[in-house]
C-alpha cells in the first residue's frame, strides 16, 4: 500500500516515495533530449537568431519546470520521485497535513535497529519526523502513529512509579524520546533570501527586467533589479531577527533531583525523560528570576502555586495539588445532622453558590497503615449523591462510605481534566509545599512529580510548534493580487495577439523584436513597483510593531489586517477591569432583594463564603480569583497564610481550612473541608 491514512490532528495521509536516480528524473532527461535535438537538428537548419530563440524557449521552459518543483510539492513528487507499495523500498514520504495545519511536505523515511533492551527482540523501527513530531510505523495497524508518551496511564501507575531502575532502560528511553530540548535549525540570511527570491512574484519581476534589458532599456532595468534585491534583503533580515528571538525560548537547564536506579541523582532539566520521578520546587537563577518548569509533570505529592501566564495569558496564579491526596482512601462518616444551605450570591453578575454543610464526627480508614489523618481528606463532589440521602436528626446516626471523589486508581489520566495536578512546561513555580506522608521522600524538600512529556510535546513545545509550523507561509502574491492580474492579462493577451498578427503580416519585420514586443505587452500589466510598494508597507509595519515589542514571523500577513471587520478581545484587562464589587447576598429568602448588611446573613453562609475559595498567599500577598477576593472583602472577613479565615469585626468563630478540592470544570464545582470549633464541615460551591 502506497498511501496510509493516519487520521490524526496533524497528519492526514502519508504517501510512500522513492527518489528517482538523477538520470531518470523527469525534470532532467527530457530536457537533455531536447537540448540534443536542438543541437543536432535546429542549429544546422536555422539561422543564428532563430536558433537562439528556440534555445531560449527550451531554457525558459526548463527553468519554469524547476521553479514549479519548488512551488508545488505534488509537482516535485511527480518529477523527482516514484510511488512504491513496499515500505522497505521507500526512502521518503509525502505528508499531507490536516486542514488548517499547513502545507504538504516531503520528508525522509528513517530505518533504525532497536536495541534489545528497549523491546523483547532487536527489531527495526521505521519512522519519519514531521514538524518536530515523530511518527512510527506499526506492522499490526499497518499505518503510522505518533510517538506515544506516558501521559494517559492510570492513576495507580503514576502513584507506583519509581522511575528508571537500570541504565539500559535509561538508554532505551533516551533513544526513544531524545533530549528535552527545543532543537530547530537557525536559518541563515542566505537561505531566507533564497526562499524569498524563489517566490513567483519576484521571479516574474526578474523576468520582466530581463525583457527590458533585451529591449536596450538598461539603466532603469538594472536599478529596478537592484531595488528588488534590496527590499527582499531587508525583509529577510527582519525575519532572521524575529526567528533569532524565538530561538531564545528554550528549556531551562536547572539542576533537578531525579530518582534513578534506586537513588536520587542530580540531573539537568534538558536530560529529563518521560517517566522520570523528580523533585521540583521554586528555583531562581543568578539574576533572581524564577526558572520555568522544564517539562510537563504530574504532581504525585505536595502542592505548588504556579504562574501559567506564558500559556494562558492569565496573571492569576494557579494552585496545583498532588494526586496522593486522592489515593485509595475510604471514609466512614457518622452523621449527626445533615443540612442543606442554598445561597444565591449576586456580585457584578449572578454567580451562584450552593453550600452543602455536613455536621459530623469522622472516622478515617486508609489503605496505608502508616497514614493517620485526624480529619477528613476528601469529600464527595457530586451533589446528587447527597440529595439521595435521607435527612437525619441529631438523635439518629447513620454510617456510609464516601469514595474518593468518584475516582479510582484504574482510571486513566487526562491532562485537560486533571490540569489541577499537572505542572506544564514553561510555567513558573512561585512557591511549593512538600508532602512528607508519601512513600518516596524528596531529599531537597521539593514536590514529587513524574515527567509526562518532554521537548516539543510539552505545552510550551506545542506553542512553539504552532508559531513555527501550523500555517502556510503567506507571501505578497495573494489570491486577490492574482485575480486582479489575471483580469488584466486577458486584455494584454488580446493586445499582444493583435500585434503578433499584424507583425507576421510584415515579412521585413524582425521576429525577435516582434516576440519581444508581445512579451513586453503581456508583462506590462503587472506594475513593477507593486512588490516594492508591498515590501515598503510591510517593513514600515514591522518597524512600528518592533518598537512595541511585537515580532512577526510572517510579515506578509500584516496586509490582511486591512480586511478585518470584527475584533475579538480577551475582555479582562483590555476592555474591562478584573476588579469586582460585592453587592450583597441573595437567595436566602423568597425576596429578590439582596442582603447588604452582613449582620443579617447567617453565620454558616458567611463561613462558606469565607472558606470555599481558591485564594492563596504568594510572597505575603493574597492572590487569586478577583471574584472570590471581592466576596471575602464584602463580607468583612480576613484570610491568613495559615489557611484560616476569621471575621474582622465581632466575635465570630474562625474557620480553619483542612483540605481544598479546587474547581473542576467537568464537575462544575469545588469543595473544602473545614474545622469550626472542633466540628468538621464540607462546603461545596457550584
Amino acid at each position: 500500500m502506497s498511501r496510509f491514512h493516519v487520521g490524526g490532528k496533524v497528519v492526514d495521509t502519508v504517501d510512500l516515495l522513492r527518489k528517482r536516480h538523477w538520470a531518470w528524473r523527469l525534470d532532467l532527461w527530457p530536457f537533455a533530449v531536447l537540448y540534443g535535438v536542438w543541437l543536432a537538428a535546429v542549429v544546422p537548419s536555422l539561422d543564428f537568431s532563430d536558433a537562439s530563440i528556440v534555445l531560449g524557449s527550451i531554457g525558459a521552459f526548463h527553468v519554469l519546470v524547476f521553479l514549479f518543483t519548488v512551488w508545488s510539492v505534488d509537482f516535485k513528487c511527480f518529477m523527482q520521485y516514484s510511488k512504491v507499495n513496499d515500505i522497505q523500498r521507500a526512502d521518503a514520504c509525502k505528508i499531507t497535513p490536516t486542514k488548517f495545519s499547513g502545507s504538504k511536505e516531503v520528508v525522509p523515511l528513517h530505518f533504525r535497529k532497536l536495541a534489545a533492551a528497549s523491546t523483547s527482540l532487536g527489531t527495526e523501527e521505521i519512522f519519519f519526523d514531521f514538524r518536530k513530531q515523530r511518527f512510527i510505523y506499526s506492522d499490526e495497524q499497518n499505518t503510522f502513529f505518533k510517538l506515544p508518551y506516558p501521559s494517559k496511564e492510570t492513576i495507580g501507575y503514576y502513584l507506583k512509579n519509581t522511575g528508571y531502575g537500570t541504565e539500559a532502560k535509561i538508554q532505551a528511553a533516551t533513544e526513544k524520546w531524545g533530549r528535552n530540548v527545543f532543537e530547530y535549525p537557525q536559518p541563515t540570511f542566505q537561505s531566507l533570501l533564497k526562499e524569498q527570491i524563489m517566490e513567483p512574484f519576484f521571479v516574474f519581476q526578474v523576468f520582466c527586467v530581463g525583457l527590458w534589458c533585451l529591449d536596450e532599456y538598461w539603466y532603469y532595468s538594472l536599478f529596478t533589479l537592484f531595488m528588488l534585491f534590496m527590499f527582499e534583503s531587508t525583509m529577510a533580515k527582519s525575519r532572521l531577527k524575529t526567528l533569532s528571538e524565538l530561538r531564545r525560548v528554550k528549556v531551562d537547564s536547572q539542576i533537578l533531583m531525579v530518582y534513578r536506579c534506586g537513588k536520587w541523582v542530580k540531573i539537568s532539566g534538558t536530560e529529563l525523560l518521560p517517566g522520570d520521578v523528580v523533585s521540583i520546587g521554586r528555583s531562581t537563577g543568578l539574576d533572581g528570576e524564577d526558572k520555568s518548569v522544564p517539562a510537563d509533570m504530574l504532581i504525585l505529592a505536595g502542592s505548588a502555586i504556579v504562574n501559567e501566564a506564558i500559556l494562558t495569558g492569565e496573571s492569576t496564579p494557579q494552585w496545583k495539588a498532588g494526586f496522593c491526596n486522592f489515593h485509595d482512601t475510604l471514609f466512614f462518616v457518622s452523621l449527626f445532622s445533615l443540612q442543606f444551605i442554598f445561597i444565591h450570591n449576586t456580585f457584578t453578575f449572578g454567580l451562584r453558590f450552593l453550600g452543602i454543610v455536613l455536621t459530623s464526627t469522622l472516622e478515617t480508614h486508609t489503605s496505608s497503615p502508616e497514614s493517620h489523618f485526624p480529619v477528613i481528606k476528601v469529600i464527595l463532589l457530586d451533589t446528587k449523591r447527597f440529595c439521595y440521602l435521607p435527612m437525619f436528626s441529631s438523635q439518629r446516626t447513620s454510617t456510609f462510605q464516601v469514595p474518593v471523589i468518584g475516582r479510582g486508581t484504574d482510571e486513566k489520566l487526562s491532562t485537560k481534566r486533571d490540569k489541577a495536578h499537572v505542572l506544564f512546561g514553561g510555567t513558573k513555580i512561585l512557591q511549593h509545599t512538600p508532602d512528607k506522608t508519601f512513600h518516596l521522600k524528596a531529599p531537597d524538600g521539593g514536590c514529587l512529580a513524574v515527567v509526562l512529556r518532554t521537548g516539543f510535546e510539552t505545552s510550551q513545545g506545542k506553542l512553539m510548534r504552532t508559531i513555527l509550523f501550523s500555517t502556510e507561509r503567506v507571501t505578497a502574491n495573494s489570491w486577490e493580487s492574482g485575480l486582479f492580474i489575471l483580469f488584466l492579462v486577458v486584455f494584454a493577451l488580446i493586445a499582444a495577439g493583435y500585434v503578433l498578427k499584424k507583425g507576421l503580416e510584415d515579412p521585413t519585420r524582425s521576429k525577435y523584436k516582434l516576440l519581444l514586443s508581445c512579451s513586453l505587452i503581456i508583462t506590462s500589466v503587472i506594475p513593477p513597483e507593486l512588490p516594492m510598494e508591498l515590501s515598503i508597507a510591510v517593513n514600515t509595519s514591522l518597524i512600528a510593531l518592533a518598537r512595541r515589542g511585537i515580532y512577526c514571523t510572517e510579515p506578509f500577513r500584516i496586509p490582511f489586517a486591512g480586511k478585518v471587520d470584527i475584533c475579538c478581545f480577551d475582555k479582562t484587562g483590555t476592555l474591562t477591569s478584573d476588579d469586582m464589587e460585592f453587592s450583597g447576598v441573595g437567595g436566602l429568602t423568597d425576596s429578590e432583594d439582596l442582603d447588604t448588611e452582613m449582620s443579617k446573613v447567617p453565620d454558616r453562609t458567611l463561613e462558606i463564603l469565607a472558606s470555599c475559595h481558591a485564594l492563596v498567599f504568594v510572597d505575603n500577598k493574597l492572590v487569586g480569583d478577583p471574584l472570590e477576593k471581592a466576596a471575602l472583602k464584602g463580607i468583612e472577613w480576613g484570610y491568613k497564610s495559615d489557611e484560616k479565615a476569621m471575621p474582622k469585626k465581632g466575635s465570630g468563630n474562625f474557620v480553619q481550612i483542612v483540605q481544598r478540592h479546587h474547581f473542576a470544570s467537568y464537575l462544575k464545582r469545588m469543595s473544602v473541608v473545614v474545622r469550626v470549633q472542633e466540628e468538621f464541615f464540607a462546603f461545596v460551591k457550584v
